[in-house]
């Protein structure tokens, strides 16, 4: 997980620097299925290997892929238009969106004490957002221009949405006997 964060960040600041953005995306999940294929190649021999870039077992995953790679394109442009420190705060946010559409969706069920957790997650990050911000007007007024700050917080908004969206698909994909190794090279091909 820090990996990935750690991964977008820098490939934003390569993308600042002159390389287009989809190629950098390219290149990320390139490196993501080297590694898942290396690792099932270690781990379950020829027959890790020829599962992890069997193109039929790609197909499934290809909403998830498509989920995350939405993701990644939108961060990567809130991250021009906001601090990069703010984006991930604001990203924080997924945990009570994955919570909400994991209960309206899945019918999973959550414990009080959870809830309130999430709730104390979801006030905290709220409070730090419109304390670093402060008032940023009506940013969706019929006669107001975009702002730059309006535009990465709908860029972070989209991430935190395709992200969330994502991981509820990856959920149900992970639920069979493919090794996660093995999943995250099909997820990334």
């Amino acid at each position: 997980y820090i990996a990935t964060d750690v991964g977008v960040f820098a490939f934003t600041d390569l993308s600042r620097g002159g390389f287009s953005r989809p190629a950098v995306m390219c290149l990320s999940a390139l490196a993501s299925f080297v590694i898942g294929s290396g690792v099932s190649l270690l781990r379950d021999r020829r027959r890790g290997l020829l599962d992890a870039v069997n193109p039929l077992r790609w197909l499934a995953l290809l909403p998830v892929s498509g989920f995350f790679c939405l993701g990644t394109f939108c961060t990567m442009n809130a991250i021009n238009q906001l601090s990069p420190v703010f984006v991930k705060v604001l990203f924080q946010m997924k945990l009570p969106v994955t919570v909400a559409l994991s209960m309206l969706l899945l019918k999973r069920k959550y414990t009080v004490s959870q809830l309130q957790a999430l709730s104390n997650a979801f006030l905290a990050v709220t409070a730090f957002t419109v304390l670093r911000v402060g008032d940023i007007g009506n940013p969706f007024a019929a006669s107001a221009p975009l702002s730059k700050t309006s535009i990465g917080f709908i860029n972070t908004a989209l991430a935190v949405l395709a992200n969330v969206t994502a991981s509820l698909l990856a959920e149900r994909a992970l639920k069979g006997d493919t090794p996660w190794y093995t999943t995250v090279a099909h997820v990334k091909a």
